[in-house]
């Protein structure tokens, strides 16, 4: 186990009375960043797929310039925005485990209705479903960082940033 510097710039030694805070070890926070990168390609993928299948959704559902465009834009900006900072507080105050499970099941749950979308209004729902789901993945991305690693360094930093 890796645990915090015994250095006064520590964030654990700012505070007298609270004990040292427990790292894992290096080679499993390294791990959990692999993890966390190939979550953050499919969040990423998804957020951009709409881009790049506009001519065959237009074709199928029939939609305009405009729907498309509130499709791969507005609604998934508006619920990804709209919930990233609630979301993100639970994930710094509660139980990540549950963030995880509920975050990965809508984001999986509403992907998997926008394939079977036939409609505008039930795609853009699907679509904002979407956005939640990957803002929860955000918000633990970063805050498993931080719990992984020691941030006395300018490589700990980077992490978090590339994280």
């Amino acid at each position: 186990m890796m645990s915090a510097p015994e250095s006064s710039d520590s964030p654990a030694s700012t505070q007298s009375n609270s004990p040292s805070i427990p790292y894992p070890s290096e080679r499993y926070a390294w791990y959990v960043v692999i993890i966390l990168m190939i979550v953050y390609i499919f969040s990423f993928v998804d957020h951009q797929i709409l881009s790049l299948l506009v001519d065959p959704i237009k074709a199928d559902l029939g939609l305009s310039d405009t729907q498309i465009s509130h499709l791969g834009g507005f609604t998934f900006a508006l619920f990804y925005t709209f919930f990233g900072i609630p979301i993100a507080r639970w994930a710094d105050s509660k139980n990540r485990t549950m963030l995880i499970t509920v975050g990965l099941a809508v984001w999986s749950l509403f992907t998997m209705l926008c394939g079977i979308a036939s409609r505008f209004w039930t795609f853009a729902f699907c679509r904002m479903g979407v956005g939640v789901g990957v803002t929860c993945s955000l918000a633990w991305r970063c805050s498993l960082t931080l719990l992984c690693f020691v941030f006395s360094s300018p490589t700990g930093v980077l992490t978090c940033v590339i994280a």
